[in-house]
């Protein structure tokens, strides 16, 4: 006895559409997939191809020491003459507080580049022993406005020197860069006294 389907012409249509959606919807899926693979494949890539370049930095380890170090220690001479030489008590008080602040950041600085093998000395660069040089010719008044402008000068190169070490391409070594990112809020609030001292004594 033969099984006889009773289906409606427009079941079998609707089955039909139906199945082919299905289809369509597949294909479909399969292709937002491949597309999602082929671009997350492609960005890995470029994103290994970007991680694999070398970084060119601005400064070296024992470049950004040398210039910290001398930086450091021409603000401790500097100091010294502030408190011998200076006039207006403020011209002292902040050759004393340049003398305290240096010197243990010049400590903190020596205890992490010896560390890594690196040079420190306290022999000064050609231009802070100018600067130096420059302020020891000076006397009375003139020491006072003399050493306030230098104060403005010197910090604001010593500013530029540790944002441009702690920038991820400024100095090599990570450590250097923590050390060189820290002195920038002091830096900056010494560069603000110094223009209020500049202002005190009159300097132009």
């Amino acid at each position: 006895m033969a099984i006889q389907f009773d289906w409606d012409r427009n079941d079998i249509a609707g089955h039909y559409l139906f199945t082919n959606i299905l289809k369509v919807i597949s294909m479909k899926k399969i292709t937002i997939m491949l597309i999602a693979l082929v671009g997350s494949a492609m960005i890995f890539t470029s994103c290994s191809k970007d991680s694999n370049q070398p970084v060119t930095y601005s400064l070296s380890n024992q470049d950004f020491v040398a210039r910290s170090a001398s930086y450091f220690n021409f603000q401790i001479q500097a100091g010294n003459l502030a408190k011998s030489k200076g006039v207006n008590d403020s011209v002292k008080s902040y050759g004393t507080a340049m003398v305290t602040d240096n010197t243990a950041a010049y400590a903190t600085l020596k205890t992490l580049a010896t560390a890594k093998g690196l040079t420190v000395t306290t022999t000064l660069q050609s231009t802070d022993q100018t600067n130096l040089s420059s302020l020891s010719s000076q006397s009375g008044a003139a020491f006072d406005q003399s050493y306030a402008q230098m104060m403005i000068l010197t910090h604001n190169q010593e500013i530029a020197l540790f944002n441009l070490g702690s920038q991820s391409n400024g100095v090599a070594d990570a450590d250097l860069r923590s050390f060189s990112f820290s002195q920038v809020p002091s830096l900056t609030l010494r560069l603000q006294m110094a223009y209020s001292l500049q202002t005190l004594v009159g300097a132009k």
